[in-house]
């Protein structure tokens, strides 16, 4: 993104090298950014979806934290909103807080209280966003998480997308879930960092995550349950009407590694952070 101040500077803000680069680049369905506080996640969370919010009227996004006032906090997400955005976007704080945008797109931004998933379920009934971000992500339980993962859906054409930053705890289902991707020492494996994996929720645990390869090595290994969610929703002639729709429900995702070192912006304005 650029601006033009009144002096005629062009002013550009971009990801910075590394982490936030591939935070905002990546097309999978699901990315986790993890790591060390100040890396600069948040702000590659609402960077990310600068195309959309700009070039589609129909985009919505969905940003949340598991309390309220963390969201308006100074440095918060409607700070960052703002710092990237500025006069190109208006943000309400109030109750409700939302980034509306010129072009009609509209990011919610709001927390959950209650985390139970029959709760979660009544809330977000009906509600359909082309964008999730879980800002700290082991402070929302797996119910929660994956009952939210049900309304990433929409008209946009940038659509199906969910972000998350943590850093990840031991005992948090978060840790399970990106398990492949960290060593027997506890850390991150930097060869295994940004490798694109496939997932299907084939049960209401994370330990019942299904992962493989490829999608045709998740579908070998849970195909019955994906033929039967499909004929719910499509009918049992499903392979007639669409013989790769279980394709779509096969997400992809992975996992990037976040660095102080990397936020050279932070870097320079507290040196001695």
């Amino acid at each position: 993104k650029h601006t033009i101040d009144l002096m005629g500077k062009v002013n550009i803000i971009r990801p910075q090298e590394g982490f936030q680069e591939q935070f905002c680049k990546t097309n999978v369905d699901f990315c986790i950014g993890g790591g060390v506080l100040a890396a600069g996640k948040t702000f590659g969370a609402v960077l990310s979806i600068a195309e959309a919010v700009t070039t589609d009227g129909n985009f919505r996004g969905l940003f949340l934290r598991n309390n309220l006032d963390d969201t308006k906090a100074s440095g918060g997400i409607l700070d960052t909103f703002d710092e990237i955005y500025g006069k190109y976007c208006h943000i309400v704080k109030s109750e409700n807080p939302r980034v509306e945008f010129p072009i009609g797109a509209r990011c919610d931004v709001t927390h959950v209280a209650d985390q139970s998933r029959s709760k979660v379920l009544q809330r977000f009934k009906g509600r359909q966003y082309d964008f999730i971000y879980f800002d700290e992500l082991t402070g929302f339980s797996w119910e929660c998480f994956s009952a939210i993962y049900t309304r990433n859906r929409g008209t946009a054409k940038w659509t199906g997308k969910v972000r998350a930053t943590t850093n990840p705890e031991r005992n948090c289902w978060v840790r399970k879930f990106i398990d492949w991707y960290v060593g027997v020492d506890g850390f991150i494996r930097e060869d295994r960092n940004g490798i694109v994996r496939y997932f299907y929720m084939a049960g209401e645990s994370v330990e019942e995550v299904v992962w493989g390869n490829t999608k045709e090595e998740v579908y070998q290994q849970c195909s019955l349950k994906i033929n039967k969610a499909l004929e719910k929703v499509i009918g049992k002639d499903w392979r007639l009407k669409d013989p790769n729709a279980w394709r779509q429900m096969i997400k992809s995702f992975t996992f990037y590694l976040g660095k102080m070192s990397e936020n050279k912006s932070m870097m320079q304005a507290n040196d001695g952070y």
